[in-house]
């Protein structure tokens, strides 16, 4: 079937195709995912798809194309596998392949009625790091015991789609394996190939991690919970980098009578899941607004080590922390977001604390990061005790909340300390002295020689000893500490 039959069919609702729920444990995480319970059916059919159809039909289902190890672990998890069908690639059909499925299931129905996850020999569409406008990945052909094999991407021949595995991901799962080599005839456009044993699975991208509500699409992005899904542990795209966007496409368009739907920016950087955004923390007298931020991962921590404090690099003014707020949150927004922004006039947060935040690279993942309006890599640059000393006044009053909140010392780490592990308060231009994994330098340039750490560390002890002090007279009034 063509991408506009697929979406027309989804559109009348003449698809169907049911959820099934699968565990995927791997690097001490539990991930916890929807996926396909059989290949999607039209007609009584499970028509071949192209990988072009596939992201589009995946958009259409608010759903996202699978992975090697998800396709591995829904090949392992299910309940139903079905034997090869043997069929002569010239002259099989979809409908006869369909057919003998649908015979094989008749024969041998689950335990449970209904709870299908049904595994048959067939290909799947796959998101890959190597996926791109001319190279379409797929997956299957579970033969020769529990193991996948394929890969489609463009060979010498044009026309022509090599299947092939490199032998650098034969190690990333117990399910994946080298291939054997396979033709299948693309029309020099591998997003548009399809054979008999092609069809169509997919992942709901809400899902949960460790627990928490999560979007699938940051987790294939992230630089280390990736490994949970990818098969040599590297980040992937959330969708075919050669597809556009649903609502762009022309058949959408056709089918929604020309009317463009989706939210701003649907598909690009993964956004927040709902339940991660359902109950923003009501303004307090530090925090003056929570705008949420487009971009972080909404994994819950139980435990936070560092505070990372940054710089804008803006002119201090009011309504910049505000308005950088919004930039976070926008259609526009970079795959970038911190907890807090302070400004000289106000407290935005943008992330709840217990998520991740993406701003330092190697601290995210046990970082509260603060940004401060001010700039120290370009001119004229902030003085902090200056210019910028109502913003640093106001970021000691929020660290002191927060250190209390997290227990979190009240003492500088500088990236020695970050990478023996101790806990305090570090700037972004440590975490990147440490980790080496970015070259920002904020707020104090390398060193921290322009950051006045022992200002800065009394303005935060006295906040805190005032807090305490409010805290003990509230108890001993009886009125209770907020």
């Amino acid at each position: 079937m063509k991408p506009l039959e697929w979406l027309r069919a989804h559109k009348e609702g003449a698809i169907k195709h049911d959820w099934a729920p699968i565990v995927i444990e791997r690097g001490g995480h539990r991930l916890e995912l929807m996926v396909s319970a059989d290949a999607a059916i039209v007609d009584g059919i499970r028509a071949n798809i192209g990988a072009r159809g596939q992201q589009l039909l995946a958009d259409a289902l608010g759903a996202m194309l699978p992975t090697a190890v998800i396709l591995a672990e829904r090949h392992r998890q299910a309940n139903v596998r079905l034997k090869p069908h043997t069929m002569n690639i010239d002259t099989a059909t979809a409908a006869e392949h369909s057919g003998e499925i649908d015979k094989d299931l008749a024969n041998d129905p689950p335990a449970v009625a209904g709870a299908w996850l049904v595994s048959d020999v067939g290909k799947c569409w796959v998101i890959d790091r190597l996926s791109s406008p001319t190279v379409a990945i797929a997956e299957g052909d579970f033969l020769d015991g529990d193991r996948p094999q394929g890969i489609f991407g463009p060979a010498e021949a044009p026309g022509v789609l090599a299947v092939r595995v490199p032998s650098e991901r034969t190690a990333a799962h117990p399910l994946i394996r080298a291939g054997k080599h396979n033709l299948i005839q693309g029309d020099g456009d591998p997003r548009k190939a399809t054979d008999y044993s092609q069809k169509a699975l997919f992942v709901q991208r809400a899902c949960v991690l460790n627990g928490v509500s999560s979007d699938l699409g940051a987790i294939y992005s992230h630089p280390v919970l990736c490994a949970i899904v990818s098969p040599d542990a590297k980040p992937l795209p959330a969708r075919h980098p050669g597809v556009e966007l649903l609502e762009a496409s022309p058949e959408w368009r056709e089918l929604a009578g020309g009317a463009v739907g989706g939210a701003d920016g649907a598909g690009a950087a993964p956004g927040p899941c709902p339940s991660a955004t359902a109950a923003a923390p009501a303004p307090s007298p530090l925090v003056a607004a929570f705008i949420q931020a487009r971009n972080y991962l909404a994994v819950k921590r139980t435990k936070i080590d560092w505070i990372v404090l940054h710089s804008t690099e803006n002119a201090v003014a009011a309504g910049v922390a505000r308005n950088i707020a919004r930039w976070f949150q926008g259609s526009s927004a970079p795959m970038a977001s911190a907890h807090y922004i302070v400004g000289p006039d106000e407290i935005v947060q943008g992330v709840h604390e217990e998520l991740i935040a993406y701003a330092a690279p190697g601290a995210n993942e046990r970082g509260i990061q603060i940004e401060q309006v001010g700039q120290i890599g370009r001119q004229p640059r902030t003085d902090w005790l200056g210019d910028g000393r109502p913003v640093i006044e106001r970021s000691a009053r929020l660290v002191a909340a927060v250190c209390r909140r997290w227990g979190i010392p009240l003492e500088r780490v500088d990236a020695a300390g970050l990478l023996a592990g101790r806990r305090g308060i570090t700037t972004h231009a440590s975490v990147t002295e440490a980790f080496k994994r970015s070259t920002h330098q904020d707020p104090g340039l390398a060193g921290d020689k322009l950051w006045p750490w022992d200002e800065y560390l009394a303005l935060v002890r006295a906040a805190a000893t005032l807090t305490a002090l409010i805290v003990a007279l509230c108890s001993f009034s009886g009125l209770g500490a907020t």
